[in-house]
């Protein structure tokens, strides 16, 4: 924990009314695990700050010397929290046929997740992926403004959801011809955020060190 000292020097008031002196400061939450949000329980760890204030007092019946008075604030720390849900609309896909899928991505964490970025990771015998699309929002998503097609594989560009919020892309892709009977080829997406705006934001949380959100041992 880091302690903020501030001396005023005298202070004196000669309105004869009370008057308020009001100090304002930032504080970054540090990202480490004992400051990580629990989805589970939906409570985040709870910081409290304590402020002390120490003055001369002239006026004390006691004769001048110094008084103090303290109070505490107390605050829950928030993540976002992405939820991924990836199904294939209507029937099993036959070869050589189309598969439909439905990726829907829902912050279901405090607050807001920025910069989202979702990569769908090619797989062997899915191409000509094609209606690559964002067909609903909700809870005040806007969705990616664009997307890479790449045509076995897809990645968006970065948007912002909020808690709450949930976006809904569809797609289409042949399923190749050498696809064997029975084959298992599973199409994966994975999906990165930050929990603070803008790049390289201090002491965001964000996956470049290959996090897991879910992961309460390792960041």
């Amino acid at each position: 924990a880091d302690t903020l000292s501030i001396t005023l020097g005298t202070i004196s008031n000669t309105t004869g009314t009370s008057d308020t002196i009001k100090l304002t400061y930032w504080a970054w939450v540090a990202n480490d695990l004992n400051n990580q949000y629990n989805s589970t329980s939906n409570i985040g760890t709870e910081l409290e700050n304590f402020a002390l204030q120490e003055f001369s007092n002239p006026i004390s019946p006691l004769g001048a010397f110094t008084d103090s008075l303290q109070d505490s604030a107390s605050v829950f720390v928030g993540e976002p929290h992405l939820v991924l849900s990836n199904v294939i609309v209507g029937g099993d896909p036959v070869k050589g046929g189309t598969v439909n899928f439905s990726i829907s991505v829902t912050n279901d964490g405090s607050n807001t997740a920025y910069d989202v970025f979702l990569q769908d990771i090619a797989t062997q015998y899915l191409e000509n992926i094609s209606n690559l699309s964002v067909s609903s929002t909700s809870g005040g998503a806007s969705g990616p403004g664009g997307f890479t097609n790449n045509g076995d594989s897809w990645s968006s560009g970065v948007f912002d959801i909020p808690s709450g919020g949930t976006v809904t892309i569809t797609f289409s892709a042949d399923i190749a011809q050498g696809a064997p009977f029975g084959m298992i080829d599973p199409n994966t997406v994975i999906a990165r955020y930050s929990s603070q705006p803008g790049s390289g934001a201090p002491v965001e949380r964000d996956s470049t060190n290959g996090g897991d959100q879910d992961d309460s041992i390792n960041l």
